[in-house]
């Protein structure tokens, strides 16, 4: 009975031994293994932390750029001088030449920033050596620049140090704002219905087009130059970027004179003076429909801007006697943007009658929708003009409480009352008291109650109370809704017509009303953008 123990040890110690052959192997490949694993995740994680380490440099040298331009812009508008009244006014005298050098506290990094002056629009031109002999303003030392500039374009190269050297540039425009600070100029769309349409803007053909150039309807490019217009106070629709030395006052759109039905729309050098002027203006009705005026300027005359291709990019823009009345097109209706300006609205002469001007959508004005006083909710429309401002429809003239002479600049610069509008009866401004989406600002029969009791504020001592108008509960300003609030909720989508809300008092322009163009700053750079 002993062998089959004997066997049976033989049998395990067999079985132990063929186990134990193999582990040595096993042990090898999974130490070799082992160590090509650790080899592959150190390469991985040194290049992870060169990355992360490149990254952190670049992200240092784009705030360098970026403080670089905050550097550049604040010596442009420090360059002034106060004379013995105690105005102040630019002094191209004072601007800066030579480059500008720092280093953002704290931060591995620094910034060298360069100015260079133009006579004209620098847009889409900065690689045109050509053009740039022909604008480029020369600037030197304690001198300055020769002539006063049009814009300045700084270009501002930030470093990063951190674990190395990297780069980044960027550039961004300055508009010297030596008349309408606000007016940067926009686009100039016919209306469209819905967007199925073709969106078409009036262009120029170039932003440096000759005198005499017809005008065209093209597919709309935002922050294009030859799309790009300004609506001056005197009714002109000038191109921006038209104004330099051979013709300073700019283009504008022009129709001859007398006026004459499908004669093209062209480019002529702005006029200053009257009788030239008149067949210059253009002013916008009830229907948006943009109207030339008579040869004396005392009325519209009849004549308005039609599309000659309805819905097709090159089409010509002429005039036509046979204006719409009381619908909208793509033919002879216009939706200007926003930012293309007031025109005669933001003058002493529109707000003598009493339009409001949204300074964020510097182109619309407070307006009772459809001339209903008794509407669902009040609009920021495209601002009517003409040429005798007594003509211009009531929906977007209101008397407000009157503010006390001499106060301008001090906290005590606001008035109390109702607002009002006149159509046969009197009507009144009526807030929500609510700033809840779909809760509208209306007019309504006066009443005398807390929801009409508004106050209005001209230039305060502070930014943030300054031209706002603030309903009866003393923490809600009447605003026009933001195309970019979620939700919307406006008018007209496709045109990006506001309604008009109340809004937790915020000091942002959306708030502001008929704001003093020369104390609230436009926008500080155009055309930002890196090398």
């Amino acid at each position: 009975m002993r062998r089959p123990a004997v066997l049976r040890r033989e049998r395990w110690r067999s079985a132990w031994s063929a186990d134990d052959r193999g582990s040595m192997p096993l042990a090898l490949l999974v130490s070799l293994v082992g160590i090509t694993l650790s080899t592959v995740m150190t390469t991985l994680i040194l290049n992870q932390v060169q990355n992360v380490t490149f990254e952190a440099r670049r992200v240092l040298a784009l705030n360098a750029a970026q403080a670089g331009l905050e550097v550049g812009l604040a010596q442009v508008r420090g360059s002034v001088t106060t004379d013995a009244t105690g105005v102040v006014s630019g002094d191209r005298t004072q601007l800066p030449c030579r480059a500008l050098t720092g280093a953002p506290a704290g931060a591995n990094a620094s910034y060298s920033v360069t100015l260079a002056y133009f006579d004209a629009d620098p847009q889409g031109h900065l690689q045109d050596a050509t053009w740039l002999t022909k604008y480029t303003i020369p600037c030197s030392g304690a001198a300055g620049t020769q002539t006063t500039p049009a814009f300045a374009v700084i270009t501002s190269t930030g470093t990063g140090t951190e674990r190395g050297v990297s780069s980044r540039v960027l550039t961004g425009t300055y508009t010297f704002h030596t008349a309408n600070a606000n007016i940067s100029g926009g686009l100039i769309h016919v209306y469209r219905a819905d967007s199925s349409l073709n969106d078409l803007c009036i262009d120029a053909g170039s932003g440096d087009p000759a005198a005499g150039d017809a005008v065209t309807m093209q597919l709309c490019s935002a922050g294009s130059v030859s799309q790009t217009w300004a609506y001056a106070g005197n009714l002109q629709l000038v191109l921006v970027s038209s104004q330099n030395p051979s013709h300073p006052t700019g283009l504008c759109l022009d129709a001859g004179t007398p006026h004459v039905s499908g004669s093209k729309v062209l480019l002529q050098v702005c006029q200053t003076t009257t009788p030239a002027l008149y067949r210059q203006q253009w002013s916008i009705n009830d229907v948006s429909n943009l109207v030339g005026s008579k040869s004396d300027g005392s009325d519209v005359d009849g004549y308005c801007f039609n599309v000659q291709k309805p819905n097709k990019p090159n089409s010509y823009l002429v005039i036509t006697t046979t204006c719409n009345s009381g619908t909208y097109d793509n033919v002879q209706t216009f939706a200007p943007g926003a930012n293309v300006g007031a025109g005669q609205a933001a003058s002493s002469v529109g707000q003598s009658i009493g339009q409001l001007v949204n300074y964020n959508q510097f182109g619309r004005c407070l307006d009772d929708t459809g001339q209903n006083p008794n509407a669902t909710n009040m609009i920021a429309w495209p601002c009517k003009q003409n040429p005798n401002a007594a003509k211009v429809a009531w929906n977007q003239r209101y008397a407000l409480p009157a503010l006390t002479s001499g106060n301008a600049g001090k906290a005590a610069d606001y008035a109390t009352g109702v607002i009002t509008t006149t159509k046969g009866t009197v009507y009144c401004l009526q807030s929500p008291m609510s700033p809840a989406v779909g809760q509208y600002v209306t007019t309504k029969s006066c009443d005398s109650a807390a929801h009409q009791r508004w106050t209005v504020y001209g230039l305060t001592d502070r930014y943030s109370t300054s031209y706002q108008i603030v309903d009866g509960t003393g923490a809600y300003c009447l605003q026009p809704r933001d195309p970019n609030a979620n939700p919307a909720d406006l008018f007209q989508t496709v045109n990006k017509i506001s309604k008009i809300y109340v809004a937790t008092c915020d000091g942002s322009t959306l708030q502001k009303w008929n704001a003093d163009k020369n104390t609230i700053e436009a926008q500080s750079l155009k055309d930002i953008n890196e090398n």
